[in-house]
């Protein structure tokens, strides 16, 4: 892991790499007792020094929500950072994948140990649909998540969880199905 800055590690989650094709985000947040977790498509600019737009909104959503979360965590479906979706690698990269996804599952099992259920806001957007490998990550994201005491959330009423970006503010957590959302978007319903 290489970190180009100088980071709080006692106050941050980050774990970034560079590759010879890409760099990648793995993880991104400022830690608390009961953190959110979001999970976007892919991360874009965003460092512990300078949050981008989506870090901020997300970090005020928290600090304005009254579910008591006194910390966020980004994570996302793709680690690879780019400020355009269609920049995302046609084909996944196989080291990315499955890095992203022993973080990922770490993360979680680290926070239920800690505070015994975890929120995830799902948070993707659209864009999901850009690339077939971006749905099977959610799929086996689920899937190891699922021993864990885990309750997925959303933010509006859309075909896909909306990005914190397109948000009113005002909008209240629901509960949200992961399981059937997978269902429903390998069938094309």
């Amino acid at each position: 892991m290489s970190f180009s800055m100088n980071i709080d590690m006692e106050k941050w989650y980050y774990i970034e790499e560079e590759k010879e094709d890409s760099t990648y985000r793995f993880i991104l947040g400022e830690k608390g007792e009961n953190p959110l977790v979001v999970f976007g498509i892919n991360p874009s600019t965003a460092t512990p020094e300078k949050l981008d737009k989506t870090m901020r909104v997300v970090k005020r959503l928290v600090e304005l929500d009254d579910n008591n979360y006194d910390g966020y965590i980004m994570l996302n479906l793709y680690p690879q950072r780019t400020t355009d979706p269609d920049g995302l690698h046609s084909e996944k990269s196989e080291y990315a994948y499955q890095k992203n996804l022993e973080v990922v599952g770490n993360c979680i099992k680290e926070l239920v140990r800690d505070s015994k259920s975890v929120d995830i806001w799902a948070a993707w957007g659209g864009n999901i649909d850009r690339r077939n490998y971006l749905l099977k990550s959610l799929e086996a994201i689920e899937k190891i998540l699922r021993p864990y005491s885990v309750r997925w959330l959303e933010r509006g009423e859309y075909k896909n969880p909306h990005h914190p970006l397109y948000l009113k503010k005002t909008l209240p957590f629901k509960e949200f199905d992961v399981v059937d959302y997978i269902n429903k978007k390998k069938n094309n319903i």
